[in-house]
């Protein structure tokens, strides 16, 4: 039996519309947001360390990765494409990828990750709210043959749930 992969994604933390002037690639974390990187990166670092971290290069995501890097030490890839990304990007992000690694996170932004995590689940999600991980695996022998027929929820994280 093939080993199973590991698909964690991740929804950039909270962010700060404190500054009006800044467009939204540049909004920086808002102070909850930075505290639940801290808390949902000691959940994952328990559960699941990915070899690889894909974040979008939004200011916002670009902190939340480096913020839950510090703890999961994991390598760190920026994928423009992730920003502002269709189905297709995502797909393309993860079929792009070696396929020695078992074990990847993305971080990006809402609505992608809800669309996608609700497709490759076959299963409907209220809310995906900041911060949260949505932990899949996928018997996939190949990156680019993940789909909605061989990915499965294994579990989600909230920072809500260790507040």
């Amino acid at each position: 039996m093939a080993k199973m992969r590991h698909i964690t994604l991740l929804r950039h933390a909270k962010s700060s519309w404190e500054d009006t002037s800044l467009k939204d690639f540049d909004r920086p974390l808002a102070p909850r947001g930075v505290g639940d990187i801290l808390i949902m990166a000691k959940e994952m670092n328990e559960r699941i360390t990915p070899d690889i971290i894909i974040s979008s290069r939004a200011r916002r995501t670009t902190l939340t990765a480096l913020g839950v890097n510090e703890i999961l030490n994991s390598a760190l890839l920026y994928d423009d494409r992730l920003y502002e990304a269709s189905m297709t990007d995502m797909f393309q992000v993860i079929g792009e990828l070696d396929d020695s690694l078992q074990s990847i996170m993305i971080v990006g932004h809402n609505p992608t990750l809800h669309d996608f995590i609700e497709f490759i689940t076959n299963q409907r999600f209220k809310k995906i709210p900041t911060c949260s991980a949505t932990i899949l695996t996928t018997s996939a022998s190949s990156w680019r043959e993940i789909s909605n027929q061989n990915t499965k929820l294994k579990e989600f994280l909230s920072p809500k749930m260790f507040r």
